[in-house]
């Protein structure tokens, strides 16, 4: 009944909530637009614009005709609560130096740092509810390339893919930039009046280049969270594999983290069953809503075959993408499924994006080139 649509080159200067849409003087600042279904009785339905959402330190790109993106690209991502009435939107490109929760906006020294905004629906008005920044930004760590919530809305996990940092494991020094680009992920919770960080999740092995948070989700509880790292290298193939092998470059991974009172572990480390240089598996993650069901993609895996399960022999496809589907039973982790494209061929990038059915029965996989969705 909600509906939570991100426009990233949207260009007003617009700041806050149902601000001025008509001017163009903040190009590629990106803006984000909230629907409302209303049922008119007899199975009638109408949609309604019912806020128009922009970040509150609104900034466009100086020079909008060169090749860089140069604008905070404020909704890159945007996720709902189940209820509809928390909004997370994040801008990657975000400048700020501050720190934490609802720190100075104003100030650019730390480009590309990222932000994360939430908003929330109090009884028919959105507002603004808390600009979010790590406890160790810096300069081009790209905070909120990829955002989860929960389903209460009230823990967020958001991911800095490009963040420096040499610690490993949970809560580590943030401050130490001896590994770069090897990726972080920070888990904020909602304590009933403001938000706080909860974590700092690093990988067992942060190895620099890994991208460790180039995707992230989170189940409906909010205690499971999957981490894909798509530049992560090694070649022994499968559920917890070695993670210290190196062997094999940009194969990628996904980690799996539970928490239990409050202290988040690594419980999972996963490859794929042909894991492949280059592959990037990793490159988009979804969990079911218990968190027992988990769906990895890699677009750039190479396999010749159609559907489900077929034969991972052939693997002269470059670009062609693959989803694998791993299912936590009796025996733990296993893999449940290796899945291509029906129409499958080279650098259509199958594994691009992709969602799962709470309760896990349905599973889409878009692809790059064909512009297509595929239900499981």
């Amino acid at each position: 009944n909600v509906l939570a649509v991100a426009a990233v080159g949207e260009d007003s200067d617009a700041t806050g909530v149902d601000g001025d849409e008509t001017n163009n003087d903040a190009p590629e600042s990106g803006a984000a637009y909230v629907f409302a279904r209303t049922d008119l009785g007899g199975g009638d339905f109408e949609w309604n614009q019912v806020a128009y959402i922009k970040a509150s330190n609104t900034e466009g790109d100086p020079d909008p005709d060169d090749t860089v993106l140069g604008g905070d690209g404020f909704a890159t991502r945007v996720m709902l609560s189940a209820d509809g009435t928390v909004l997370a939107a994040t801008a990657p490109r975000e400048d700020s130096n501050a720190m934490g929760i609802d720190g100075d906006g104003a100030d650019n020294s730390a480009e590309d740092s990222g932000a994360v905004y939430v908003f929330r629906d109090v009884g028919g008005t959105w507002m603004q509810e808390a600009y979010i920044k790590p406890s160790n930004t810096d300069a081009d760590d790209s905070f909120g390339t990829d955002l989860a919530i929960n389903s209460a809305g009230d823990r967020l996990a958001v991911s800095a893919p490009y963040e420096d940092s040499a610690a490993t494991g949970i809560d580590g020094d943030g401050f130490n930039n001896g590994a770069e680009l090897s990726g972080a992920v920070y888990v904020f919770d909602y304590g009933g009046s403001a938000w706080a960080q909860q974590s700092y999740i690093k990988a067992a092995m942060a190895d620099a280049g890994d991208e460790f948070g180039f995707s992230v989700d989170l189940n409906a509880a909010g205690d499971v969270l999957a981490v894909g790292a798509i530049k992560e290298d090694g070649a022994e193939r499968g559920v917890d594999a070695n993670q210290a092998d190196n062997s094999s470059v940009n194969t990628g991974a996904v980690y799996l983290f539970t928490d239990v009172a409050a202290t988040w572990s690594q419980t999972a480390f996963f490859r794929a069953s042909n894991a492949d240089p280059v592959d990037q598996f990793g490159f988009n993650v979804t969990l079911n809503s218990t968190g027992d069901l988990l769906l990895g993609t890699s677009v750039w895996e190479g396999g010749r075959a159609q559907g489900i399960n077929g034969s991972e022999v052939l693997d002269n496809y470059v670009g062609a993408g693959a989803g694998y589907l791993f299912r936590n039973g009796m025996l733990g982790w296993e893999q449940q499924a290796y899945i291509k494209s029906t129409v499958n061929a080279p650098n259509i990038n199958f594994g691009l994006d992709s969602a799962m059915a709470l309760d896990g029965a349905r599973l889409t996989i878009s692809d790059l080139s064909n512009s297509t969705v595929y239900t499981f």
